[in-house]
């Protein structure tokens, strides 16, 4: 074999390759058809994960050339190179955190260097936003790791999309997807909880911040009951806790 020539084509084309073989004066050709990098449906590359509970979804899937799945927000896809992608939409059901894990599950010639992508919208095509991605852990448990995460992104409401594809262009192999939703609401700015000294009729107010800032604020409970008036204000991720006493005495008051 003299050299192989790697030429451009467009997708969904017919390509006829002639091959010739000579030795000794002699020589013969053959050809064959073949069909040119026929580009997929987005939806033969999407395997939906549904609205993510807090208990997570999980899913296993093959990268590789016989799916016509390739990534176009791999930050090296632009150069010409191809990276094989498998694709998976999801929903937020509220306003949370989502932690995404992609490892290969592979050995040998099946084993790859994932690379996981998050991608805003519903995009089984793969063309929205990339608002995060990740190639290596890193260093974890005593090795260096280089399965792909993305740790506690905060996330609105909504679709979006995660995109498995691998470091290494044209590699090939299997893999696991692992993906939790954090939707618990959080104190951020000033500790959960601290101690209100409330005396002499004055009227103490503590204030903090919380996340996500459409979480609904309230009052739980009250002790004791007797003595003391509280009131809590919330307004996009800021609130105000009010303590008043309606005895004169010495109170503390815990919020």
């Amino acid at each position: 074999m003299d050299h192989v020539t790697e030429t451009p084509v467009a997708a969904d084309t017919t390509v006829r390759v002639d091959v010739t073989c000579s030795h000794n004066g002699a020589s013969a050709t053959a050809w064959a058809n073949f069909a040119a990098n026929p580009a997929p449906d987005a939806g033969d590359c999407d395997d939906p994960l549904g609205t993510v509970a807090s208990a997570g979804a999980t899913r296993t899937g093959t990268l590789g050339s016989t799916t016509g799945c390739r990534s176009v927000r791999h930050p090296r896809s632009g150069d010409g190179r191809v990276f094989y992608a498998s694709r998976h939409t999801f929903a937020m059901a509220a306003a949370g955190w989502v932690t995404i894990g992609l490892e290969s599950i592979g050995t040998g010639r099946d084993w790859i260097d994932a690379y996981v992508i998050l991608l805003n919208g519903h995009t089984p095509d793969g063309t929205g936003t990339k608002l995060a991605h990740n190639d290596d852990i890193g260093w974890a448990n005593g090795r260096y790791s280089l399965d792909s995460r993305i740790v506690r992104r905060f996330l609105q409401p909504g679709l979006y999309t995660i995109e498995a594809t691998t470091y290494g262009p044209r590699d090939q192999g299997t893999y696991r997807l692992t993906v939790t939703a954090d939707y618990t609401p959080k104190i951020t700015g000033t500790a959960a909880q601290a101690v209100m000294r409330v005396e002499n009729g004055d009227t103490v107010t503590r204030r903090w911040t919380y996340e996500p800032a459409s979480a609904r604020v309230a009052i739980t409970s009250v002790s004791p009951t007797d003595g003391i008036d509280a009131r809590v204000t919330a307004d996009q991720g800021n609130a105000a806790l009010t303590a008043t006493p309606t005895k004169v005495d010495l109170h503390f008051f815990v919020g």
